[in-house]
């Protein structure tokens, strides 16, 4: 295997990322055919700029305008700090893990671990971004171990996996003895079990309004082994094949389809695959393979069902930013080309909430990671976020001044 190989495939398997569910991503214009553009240092937003979100059943305070925020990881790699796009300064602290952003950005959901306290304690809560009032707790973890959130496509309710402190067999990465699933009507603050996974992880990735129907994946080493699609009266529908082998995951804002990035050596070649799967069976609706160059790095789903993917391509290799047409039926176009040479096939992406630009970095010639960049979407015109000890958890948000000032307070 040749150094390029080991090393691209390397990289790639060590990045195992399931989406959030979190369907934070924009719409595009028409899609044409793919051409080069050279990137451009001017903002294409201020970052003093406020937000202007689409309607939203969640109402904002009376003349509050709302901000872009992050979600920025605290010093042991969980979610927790809340700080604003043009501050790399959170301006509160949640003590949260699993942190999901609602559908219409205005509220997050988090698991909160006290200090000094283990996964096992976790109270499940959420959190008004335009009010800064947190719900009392929702639902509590223990003896489980509080997992994954996601939003129902309406906002009106949240999936959540706890896990067994139980490993029933050793070996190379064995699942918990359990894990519980369970959906919280926000309204009515009701709990219902939906299923006991045995022997399984299960992390939720969508719940669609539409559909009725809860997907979750159990990944671990090597990437997802299994997608769990579990309608609300709790029977579950048969997987398939094109279920597995994917290192990253996300789904599209309404739930309905999945989207699974793979990466395989033969030979001397490096493939690399986006694939679109329904959510409600396994049956594939879309894929697109590329070999050695250029090589599919992120992707993630826009509001259109288009997918924004971060590719590192041409001669010299430099990094990209593509939009590609809803079910990969043709060709896409190149919104932002990196100025600089792309050393290694690693990198992420996520999308602000508005719609409007990406969050994208790679890597410098030190293998460590790069500057997070925003890319406005309609121009092309790239930013470097300021940035902080804290990185960037790959979640966005909308949050008002007033909630700021009670969270600070």
């Amino acid at each position: 295997m040749s150094r390029r190989l080991a090393l691209a495939i390397g990289v790639a398997l060590a990045a195992v990322l399931v989406g959030v569910g979190v369907g934070v991503i924009p719409p595009q214009p028409p899609t044409t055919s793919p051409s080069s553009a050279a990137s451009s240092s001017s903002p294409a937003l201020s970052s003093g700029t406020t937000a202007t979100p689409p309607a939203s059943p969640t109402a904002t305070t009376p003349g509050s305008a709302l901000r872009f925020g992050l979600i920025a990881q605290d010093g042991l790699g969980f979610p927790s700090g809340l700080r604003l796009e043009s501050d790399p300064s959170p301006f509160a602290h949640i003590q949260g893990r699993s942190v999901s952003v609602s559908p219409d950005g205005r509220r997050i959901a988090y698991w909160h671990i006290p200090p000094a306290s283990d996964d096992t304690a976790g109270e499940l809560r959420t959190l008004d971004l335009t009010t800064g009032i947190e719900s009392v707790a929702l639902l509590t973890s223990a003896p489980e171990r509080a997992g994954g959130i996601a939003w129902r496509s309406d906002g009106s309710a949240l999936v959540v996996a706890t896990a067994s402190t139980s490993i029933p067999f050793g070996g190379a990465d064995p699942p918990p003895a359990y894990t519980r699933v369970r959906t919280i009507d926000l309204a009515a603050k009701q709990v219902h079990e939906l299923a006991r996974l045995d022997l399984s992880r299960f992390h939720p990735i969508a719940w669609s309004a539409e559909t009725r129907i809860v997907v979750g994946v159990d990944s671990g080493e090597g990437g997802i082994h299994q997608i769990f699609r579990i309608r609300e009266d709790g029977t579950r529908i048969a997987g398939g094949s094109i279920d597995v082998g994917y290192q990253r995951f996300d789904s599209s804002r309404d739930g309905r389809t999945l989207l699974g990035i793979g990466f395989r050596g033969e030979g001397n070649r490096v493939y690399s695959t986006v694939q679109l799967i329904a959510a409600d069976s396994p049956i594939g609706i879309g894929a697109r393979e590329a070999v050695d160059d250029p090589y599919i790095i992120d992707a993630r789903f826009l509001p259109t069902n288009e997918v924004a993917v971060l590719v590192r391509a041409g001669t010299p290799q430099r990094y990209g930013l593509e939009i590609w047409p809803a079910g990969l039926a043709s060709q896409g176009r190149r919104i932002w080309t990196s100025p600089n040479e792309a050393p290694y096939t690693s990198g992420d992406l996520f999308a602000r909430i508005d719609g409007r630009a990406v969050y994208l970095r790679g890597a410098e010639a030190n293998a460590g990671p790069s500057a997070w960049l925003r890319v406005d979407l309609e121009t092309g015109s790239a930013t470097e976020l300021p940035t902080a000890a804290e990185p960037l958890a790959g979640l966005s948000f909308y949050v008002s001044d007033a909630a700021i000032a009670k969270l600070r307070s």
